[in-house]
């Protein structure tokens, strides 16, 4: 019975494995696309930090242009100083769009750009001094310090905003790495629990292969041992299964019905077994139904006679019984009859004489 029961799970057991490896398979694509997503806010976070140096690169410039100018009066400072205002315009503009979806770096940005608007226009005023007052009066403006103060708070503006990008990036980072083990650990633990369910299955198949191949052994033996010794009685023997077909015969049984085994398996008993009533020459109803019927041991009334597939006819005597399992299932039906026709011949004679 235990045997049993292992058989019958080892479909469940393949079912089981199949099912667990497509979950961790499920379990892992959600982890990667969550690790996708986390790592495309990391490359967004690099994208607004580097926007933010660009920013202050370009103020910067800007304020080398000047200095430039103010110190030698070439106008040629000029150009890279008016190249770094239009770039720090497209930069400020790439800040604001970058961080469209942080409220925190957007009122950071609203506080910043006031202040770079002052720093560009004191930029300006000092520039515009050197060209129609000379460099002493612009120079003065830049010894008040104010450009320096502005510079000062958006620095200070910007490394806020730095700090702010940082702390995201770590948050993102450590995001993507938890899905990436949390990942690693499912593809894991299932290939672990699917394999070793594989391995089990496996094992019970092996199990149930071996115990078929003994229990055919085991058959094949019983089968030999059964056809040798039904096939040295004197009696004729016929086996068929639950449904009447014929699946053993003894050589005595050839000889009467007519019918080789090799021809004769696998045909309905009412074929090979035609019997009859001597006096009548009715058909006799064939004692493997009546026992399939009934379920129990039946013989043949008196007069019965078997018409051979040559034409020959035997007076025979006979007693049907069911084959049944250990568990009480009825699988087939065996025949046993014999040749009375002297028996009878000299019954008959002895009668006469009498």
């Amino acid at each position: 019975m235990q045997w049993k029961m292992e058989t019958h799970l080892i479909p469940l057991g393949f079912v089981a494995a199949v099912a667990i490896f497509a979950f961790s398979g499920w379990k892992s694509y959600q982890n990667m696309t969550r690790a996708a997503e986390a790592v495309a806010l990391q490359k967004h976070t690099y994208e607004v930090s580097k926007s933010l140096d660009e920013t202050l690169l370009r103020l910067v410039d800007a304020e080398t242009g000047q200095r430039g100018y103010l110190l030698t009066g070439d106008v040629a400072y000029l150009a890279p100083y008016h190249a770094a205002i239009k770039n720090l315009d497209q930069a400020i503009t790439r800040l604001k769009d970058l961080t469209s979806d942080n409220p925190n770096q957007q009122k950071r940005i609203q506080a910043i750009e006031p202040i770079i608007e002052k720093k560009l226009a004191e930029l300006q005023r000092t520039i515009d001094l050197r060209t129609e007052r000379g460099s002493i009066a612009a120079n003065q403006v830049v010894l008040e310090g104010s450009g320096k103060g502005w510079m000062d708070e958006i620095r200070v503006l910007a490394s806020e905003m730095a700090n702010a990008e940082n702390d995201l990036l770590r948050l993102r980072t450590q995001n993507t790495n938890e899905r990436l083990a949390s990942s690693s650990r499912t593809i894991t633990a299932g290939v672990i629990v699917g394999i070793s369910l594989l391995s089990l299955c496996f094992g019970l198949l092996v199990r149930e292969l071996s115990e078929r191949k003994r229990a055919q052994e085991a058959l094949g033996k019983s089968e030999k041992w059964f056809s040798t010794t039904l096939g040295s009685i004197g009696d004729a023997v016929i086996a068929t299964d639950i449904s009447g077909e014929i699946t053993f015969m003894n050589s005595v049984a050839q000889s009467l019905t007519g019918w080789g085994l090799k021809e004769a398996r696998g045909k309905q008993m009412d074929l090979v077994f035609k019997i009859v009533n001597r006096d009548t020459r009715q058909p006799v109803e064939n004692p493997v139904k009546k026992v399939v019927r009934e379920r129990k041991i039946v013989g043949l009334a008196n007069h019965t006679v078997l018409i051979s597939k040559g034409g020959g006819e035997f007076h025979i005597e006979d007693s049907a019984a069911p084959i049944v399992t250990d568990s009480g299932e009825d699988i087939g039906v065996v025949l046993v009859f014999r040749d009375v026709t002297e028996i009878k011949r000299a019954e008959e004679e002895l009668r006469q004489s009498q």
